[in-house]
């Protein structure tokens, strides 16, 4: 019988090998769907579909569609296929962008004549949003005429176009390969029919191959496409392309697609694959900065070196190597330990649902005296963790889905966790538009990708160069009466956000929770990227992602003509984009994280009005099979659950409610609870049930929103709001079923004709009877300690 010890070291040198092979190639993200036909399940989980796009399996192999659901004369239809995981296109650790290369093949038909002007086209496309399709016709699914041409578009395409553009400046012909910047104009153009002003050279000619890269280093895109896979049509290399005005960290990759009223084109995706990856030699950009005269002199402290100053190659192999083989050593010795110790057992980590262990590859040893997971060794006690698996499911809850540890991760001890049920993530196969005709969010998987980066550990010096050596100027908040300043890093002249923390005021326990929750990547997270820790000067500082338009409370009391006036769409874009990035906190990560304090000032958006929740001061690790063990009550008054009062235990009920008066407050545009208004009117929520209640419950809308929703949307809109803010938790929706009926995945589920009240606690009969300050700053807010 073989040695098990000798079997895992084996293992563990085939995944160093892998991990090595991985890192000398540099891959970042990669997929290919060759053929949609063997692989129709993994496109439904990982492709959304927005606007008329569809996939079509009817007449012949799976496909996608682009315009699929119009393709007539006298429709107009624009649709957009988004891979619903965000790419990273600028590495974290060289602070360069990498290179990536797609190829697809693709038809497009038109069993009419086709039309010369203003008829469509389609793009391959890379864009800062998952949530918009832009309109049809000329504007291919890109933009719209409202938002054409804008650098806050953050897009780059690629396009197919079909027709001659109507937009000034345009199309030299209507066959033509163009690249695109933040509009449909486009910035260079590659003429497949010169001096044809009729050419149809890419209508009803077969199937075409199109090969896209662009290398980083030279900054050069090129573009080849290929009749029937072998005939070359067109080799162009586009103008000298630089990404950094254009690209954010993180992007979405996809296709849009789009149709004239007087056309019935059908633009059609057969397979599709992608990659990005860095050059091997890239190193680090680190420019020597002028020296700066600061008061700060604590420079120099444990672990606080600039990590993002290391060099790629043969030390970083040569470390891994080392580091790795010495933690084989340490398991060998584990291993014969236990072996010779009859006092430890097999303990089955599979989970609760796997049956009786014997001891296989599943288990690890325990001491039998005291078998938690906080008392293994401390190398072992990620590997003791269990897999995640969810009880006490919610009726909308679909099928339990596993959650692996991470390796890597921090150890955390059992005495500094407790446990919360897991909710489940919905399977959205397609969608096709949500209340008000455009879906807004989709970052909810069947296997969700969670991606775990290691905190950066800055200097004060770095921290004090960025911020004018810690200037009132920059100061743009001071939440819980520490200052938050603006910064510009050095190396790479990104924009961040750094909190101040008193170390008197904080522990232990809290640094550790901070560093695992910036571990933590999301489009609908303010992320923590790194922090630095000031002995001297009792200080710690949080660096998180700047966010240029600030908090959404802010944004909410503007008037109508005020610049940055959130409309009907931003504000329905901004709940999904919540309710996302909570969802990513209560279910797709090993730990549950309840934020505990949901509210506007805690939403953050960044310069295309993405949502961002931030500050996570109150927030808990919880593991997910057991309820929270804190009793402290911590939240702000308006926003929090009815039971906590009674209870004293956060959930992520609890976190659901306050996510259902931020709904109401968002649609309705006033506080939860304003005490100026007459006593009837002063808790927002009663006044929203009564206006069910009589059958008008639109009339509760913003005003400065005037016509720009139907009554059905508005309805819709507060519907959720009221289940999610349901006063008996057992009702309330998880995020993932809130976020599936605010795609328009799902209907909300029924309400009461009345409000119900829960016996338990009657007394209560609304968050109004406990009287408080009206100011959203102390609604019984405890401090902040984050963005």
């Amino acid at each position: 019988m073989s040695n098990p010890c000798r079997l895992r070291v084996v293992h563990l040198l085939l995944l160093l090998l892998t991990i090595l092979t991985t890192l000398a190639e540099g891959q970042l993200a990669k997929w290919n769907f060759a053929n949609f036909s063997s692989s129709l399940a993994t496109v439904r989980d990982s492709i959304v579909l927005l606007g008329d796009a569809a996939i079509v399996n009817t007449t012949g192999p799976p496909r996608l569609v682009l315009n699929g659901r119009g393709s007539q004369t006298g429709v107009a239809t624009a649709g957009r296929v988004v891979y619903s995981s965000p790419v990273q296109f600028k590495d974290d650790l060289t602070r360069i962008f990498v290179s990536f290369s797609t190829n697809f093949t693709f038809t497009i038909t038109d069993p009419g004549l086709p039309k010369p002007v203003g008829c469509g086209g389609f793009t391959f496309y890379i864009r800062g949003d998952n949530n918009s399709v832009g309109e049809s016709g000329e504007y291919l699914g890109l933009t719209t005429e409202a938002n054409d041409g804008l650098t806050s578009n953050r897009l780059l395409a690629v396009e197919f176009d079909t027709s001659i553009s109507n937009i000034p400046g345009g199309d030299p012909s209507p066959a033509h390969i163009g690249l695109d910047v933040n509009g449909v104009k486009s910035d260079s153009t590659y003429d497949l029919c010169p001096g044809t002003p009729d050419c149809t050279v890419l209508v009803n000619r077969g199937d075409y191959l199109a090969k896209i890269a662009y290398d980083s280093s030279k900054e050069a895109l090129s573009v080849e496409l290929y009749l029937n896979t072998t005939n070359l049509v067109a080799n162009w290399t586009a103008p000298k392309l630089s990404l950094e005005p254009i690209f954010q960290n993180y992007m979405y990759v996809g296709f849009t697609g789009s149709n004239g009223v007087f056309c019935n084109q059908t633009h059609t995706i057969y397979s599709w694959s992608f990659s990005t990856s860095r050059p091997p030699s890239s190193k680090p950009k680190s420019p020597e900065a002028p020296a700066l005269h600061t008061s700060y002199d604590c420079y120099k402290f444990d672990g606080c070196n600039n990590y993002r100053a290391l060099i790629i190659g043969v030390p970083v192999a040569v470390g891994g190597c080392a580091l790795i083989f010495l933690m084989i050593c340490i398991y060998c010795v584990y291993c014969r330990k236990t072996q010779k110790n009859p006092e430890y057992k097999a303990v089955d980590v599979s989970g609760p649902n796997s049956g009786p262990q014997t001891g296989g590859d599943n288990a690890v040893k325990v001491n039998a005296k005291s078998a938690s997971a906080h008392e293994l060794p401390a190398p072992l006690v990620n590997i003791a963790l269990p897999l995640c698996h969810g009880k006490d499911k919610d009726p909308q809850d679909p099928k339990p889905t596993d959650f692996a540890p991470v390796a890597g991760q921090p150890s955390v001890t059992a005495s500094s966790i407790s446990m919360e049920p897991k909710p489940e993530v919905p399977v959205v196969e397609s969608v096709d538009r949500n209340p008000h005709g455009k879906v807004t969010m989709c970052c909810v998987q069947t296997k969700p990708k969670r991606d775990y980066k290691d905190t950066i550990v800055f200097s004060a010096k770095e921290l004090a160069q960025a911020t004018k050596n810690f200037s009132e100027k920059v100061i743009i908040g001071t939440p819980g009466r520490k200052p938050v300043y603006k910064g510009v890093l050095r190396d790479n002249g990104a924009e961040v956000a750094i909190k101040e923390i008193a170390l008197n005021n904080i522990s232990n326990e809290f640094v550790s929770k901070a560093m695992l929750l910036g571990r933590i990547r999301h489009p609908n997270l303010v992320h923590l990227l790194g922090w630095c820790k000031c002995e001297e000067k009792r200080k710690l500082y949080l660096v998180y992602d700047y966010m240029p338009r600030g908090s959404m409370d802010k944004l909410l009391l503007l008037s109508k003509d005020a610049d940055g006036f959130l409309g009907f769409d931003a504000r329905y874009n901004v709940l999904v984009g919540v309710a996302a990035g909570l969802n990513c906190l209560h279910a797709e990560w090993e730990q549950c994280v309840l934020h505990r304090d949901v509210k506007p000032s805690n939403v953050y958006l960044d310069a295309m009005f993405n949502a961002h929740v931030g500050n996570f001061s109150l927030a808990s690790l919880v593991d997910h099979d057991k309820v929270a063990h804190s009793t402290v009550m911590d939240g702000t008054l308006g926003y929090m659950a009815p039971e906590i009062p009674f209870t004293g235990k956060p959930t992520m009920k609890s976190d659901v409610f306050s996510y259902g008066i931020l709904v109401l407050e968002v649609a309705c545009g006033r506080l939860p609870l304003d005490w100026h208004l007459p006593q009837e009117e002063r808790v927002l929520l009663d006044c929203v049930w009564r206006a069910r209640e009589e059958g008008d419950i639109a009339r509760v809308a913003d005003k400065r929103l005037e016509n720009t929703y139907s009554e059905k949307q508005m309805a819709t809109l507060l519907q959720i709001g009221l289940n999610c803010a349901h006063p008996d938790p057992s009702m309330r929706p998880n995020m993932a079923f809130v976020w599936k009926v605010l795609i328009g995945g799902a209907e909300p589920p029924e309400l009461p004709a009345k409000k119900p009240v829960i016996e338990n606690y009657a007394a209560l009969s609304s968050l109004g009877t406990m009287r408080n300050s009206a100011s959203r700053g102390n609604l019984g807010s405890t401090s902040s300690d984050t963005q």
